[in-house]
C-alpha cells in the first residue's frame, strides 16, 4: 500500500522497495518532458549498492497533474518525496531541468544533500520563444525536432526511438509548462553559494546546454568536479550510460569515503 501511494502521489520509480536503510539513497530528477524511465540505466546499475529512486515530476508518467510552472514548485515536490520516503540525506542527480531543480534544492536545503550531480544543465535556462509556439501549434513537429536537439548524430537509433515514443505520451501542456519553468530559472548570481560536494557532467555535442554552461557552473561552485563526455548530446546518460555511471560511481564513493 505504501508503495502504491508513493507511486500514485509522487511518481517514484524505485530500484529497490522497501528501501534498504543501510544503503545510501540517490534521487534522480528528469528533464523537461521526461519521466523516471530516462534513468533506467542508472537505476539498474546502482540498485545493488545504493537505493536509487527516479522521481516522476507532477504531470509526468506515474505522477498526477498539474505540472509546475516554476522550478521552485518542482523542488518542493522532490523534497516532499524525500520526506515521504523518510530520507534524511541523499545524493541528488538532475539532468537539464532536473539540474535546475537540483540547484534550487541545493540552495534551499543543502543539509539534505550528501552530494550534488548536475548533468547537461546550467545556472540559467533560457528557452527560444519559437519553441513554445511549436509545442502549442505543431506537437508532431516538436516530436520530430526533438532528436536533433536531444541527441548527437551518433546516438543509438533504439535509444532515440524509445525516447521519442516516451515523450509522445506527455501532453503538450505539460511540456510547455516545463519549458516555462526552465525559461524563468536564473541562478547565475546565487549558484556560487552552493557549498556541497558537486559533480558536473556535460557532453561535447550538447546543443541545448552547450559545454560553456557547465564550465560556468564549475567556475562558480567551489571545489566542484567537471567531467566532459565526448561524442554525446544532451541526454548523455542514455547515449553514454557506461561513462556516466562510472563518473557517478567514482563521485559517490569519493564522497562516502570522506564522511
Amino acid at each position: 500500500m505504501i508503495k502504491k501511494v508513493l507511486q500514485e502521489k509522487y511518481g517514484a520509480g524505485f530500484g529497490n522497495y522497501p528501501l534498504d536503510k543501510t544503503k545510501p539513497p540517490i534521487i534522480f530528477v528528469h528533464g523537461a518532458g521526461g519521466s523516471y524511465l530516462m534513468w533506467i540505466p542508472q537505476v539498474e546499475y546502482f540498485k545493488k549498492d545504493f537505493n536509487p529512486v527516479a522521481v516522476d515530476l507532477p504531470g509526468h508518467s506515474l505522477s498526477p497533474p498539474p505540472a509546475c510552472k516554476e522550478i521552485s514548485g518542482y523542488a518542493d515536490f522532490v523534497l516532499a518525496l524525500a520526506d515521504a520516503l523518510e530520507l534524511e540525506k541523499f545524493f541528488l542527480v538532475g539532468l537539464s531541468m532536473g539540474g535546475a531543480i537540483s540547484q534550487e534544492i541545493a540552495l534551499i536545503g543543502p543539509e539534505r544533500i550528501l552530494g550534488l550531480v548536475l548533468i547537461s544543465t546550467g545556472a540559467r535556462l533560457r528557452v527560444l520563444p519559437e519553441l513554445f509556439k511549436i509545442i502549442r501549434e505543431n506537437w508532431e513537429g516538436y516530436l520530430k525536432l526533438f532528436p536533433q536537439w536531444a541527441f548527437s548524430p551518433n546516438a543509438p537509433a533504439q535509444v532515440v526511438e524509445q525516447s521519442v515514443k516516451e515523450l509522445a505520451t506527455r501532453s503538450p501542456e505539460v511540456v510547455e509548462a516545463d519549458f516555462r519553468a526552465c525559461d524563468g530559472f536564473d541562478r547565475m548570481e546565487e549558484v556560487k553559494n552552493i557549498h556541497l560536494p558537486t559533480l558536473i557532467i556535460s557532453a561535447d555535442q550538447d546543443r541545448l546546454t552547450p559545454p560553456k554552461y557547465s564550465d560556468y557552473l564549475h567556475q562558480q561552485i567551489s571545489g566542484s568536479e567537471l567531467v566532459r563526455i565526448e561524442g554525446a548530446g544532451h541526454v548523455v546518460n542514455l547515449e553514454k550510460p557506461g561513462e556516466v555511471n562510472q563518473a557517478l560511481e567514482q563521485f559517490f564513493q569519493k564522497v562516502l569515503a570522506s564522511k
